[in-house]
C-alpha cells in the first residue's frame, strides 16, 4: 500500500503594498512548490487579478489575515514602518488574534539590504537605500525598481543565508546598543528571516554573539572566551537531562572547518571546558547541531 501523503499547511500571507513584497513572496512560492512534497500551501495577499484595492495599512493588513482564521493553518502579515504610525495598535491586535508579523523599519528593504551587507545605518525611506545602497552599487541591485514587476526574490536568493546571519546580527547590535526598544521603535530592524527560513524550509539558527558573550541553545550555554591568543569554548549543561552530541565543529573567518570536538556528552549541570589552539580572527563560527553561531572579537 502507498504511503499516505501527509496533507500540507496552508499559510496566508497578507502583504503591504502590491509590488515588492508580494511579488517576492509569489516568486519564492513559485519555485518553492516546484517540489512536490513542498509541505507548505501558501496563499500570497494581495493578488493583483483579484483586488483591485487591497488593504495597505498595517492594521488593515492584520484584519485582512483575521478574516481568513479558520480557512489556513497559520496566518502572516508583512509590512514596515514606513510612513506609518498605528504599530502598537497592529502588533497588539495580532497578538490577540494570534496572527504572526514579519516586521522591517524602516522598509521591506531593510530586509533586502542585509543580503549584501551588515547594515545599522538608519534610513528615514526606503527611497534613501534604494538610491545609496542598491543603485549606486552595482555589485547589489543597480537595476532595482520598487513601482514595477522587480523579479526580486530569484535575484537575491543566493544570498539568503547571508541574511538569515545578517538579521541575527543586527538583531543582537539593536540588543547592546538601543537596549529596551520596542520593534518598530528600532531602525534599522528586521525579522522577516523568520517568515523566509520557514519557506525555505531552513532549520538552522543563525546567532551571533560579541566574545565572551554567551548563548544558550538547546539546554547548552555557550561562551567563547580568548585565553592567551585562543579560543576557549566554555560549554555547560544546564538542563537536568544528560545531553549528547557527535561533534562541535569550529570555523574559521573563512568558513573552513579547523577543529572538531567528537562524542561529548554532560551530564545535568556539568561544565565542560574545550580548548582548541586557534589564533585569533575576528570572528570565528561554531557549529552544534542546527544552531550556526559566529562569534566576534573584534573590540
Amino acid at each position: 500500500m502507498a504511503k499516505k501523503r501527509k496533507p500540507q499547511t496552508t499559510i496566508f500571507i497578507a502583504c503591504e503594498g502590491s509590488n515588492t513584497e508580494p511579488l517576492y513572496f509569489e516568486k519564492l512560492k513559485e519555485i518553492m512548490e516546484e517540489d512536490d512534497h513542498y509541505p507548505f500551501a501558501l496563499t500570497i495577499y494581495p493578488d493583483k487579478m483579484v483586488h483591485k484595492k487591497p488593504k495597505t495599512d498595517a492594521v488593515g493588513l492584520v484584519n485582512e489575515a483575521i478574516t481568513n482564521q479558520g480557512s489556513f493553518d497559520e496566518l502572516w502579515v508583512v509590512f514596515d514602518k514606513d510612513g506609518y504610525t498605528k504599530h502598537e495598535e497592529a502588533f497588539k491586535l495580532a497578538k490577540d488574534n494570534k496572527v504572526n508579523i514579519a516586521f522591517s523599519s524602516i522598509s521591506f528593504e531593510s530586509w533586502v539590504l542585509l543580503h549584501f551587507e551588515r547594515n545599522s545605518t538608519a534610513f528615514s525611506k526606503s527611497a534613501d537605500i534604494i538610491s545609496q545602497k542598491f543603485l549606486a552599487n552595482t555589485a547589489y541591485l543597480a537595476d532595482y525598481d520598487k513601482s514595477s514587476d522587480y523579479n526580486l526574490y530569484p535575484r537575491i536568493e543566493d544570498k539568503t543565508k547571508m541574511a538569515f546571519a545578517n538579521a541575527s546580527w543586527l538583531r543582537n547590535w539593536l540588543e547592546r546598543n538601543n537596549p529596551g526598544n520596542t520593534i518598530y521603535q528600532s531602525n534599522p530592524y528586521t525579522d522577516v528571516d523568520s517568515l523566509v527560513k520557514k519557506l525555505v524550509l531552513d532549520d538552522k539558527v543563525y546567532e551571533y554573539r560579541k566574545l565572551g558573550y554567551s548563548l544558550t541553545f538547546d539546554k547548552v550555554e555557550i561562551t567563547l572566551n580568548d585565553i592567551g591568543g585562543n579560543y576557549e569554548a566554555e560549554i555547560k549543561n544546564v538542563g537536568n537531562a544528560s545531553v549528547i552530541w557527535n561533534e562541535f565543529a569550529f570555523y574559521d573567518n573563512r568558513r573552513n572547518k579547523i577543529a572538531v570536538v567528537n562524542s561529548i556528552v554532560l551530564s545535568g549541570e556539568i561544565s565542560q571546558k574545550v580548548i582548541t589552539r586557534i589564533a585569533t580572527s575576528p570572528e570565528i563560527y561554531i557549529e552544534f547541531r542546527n544552531l550556526k553561531l559566529e562569534v566576534d572579537s573584534t573590540p
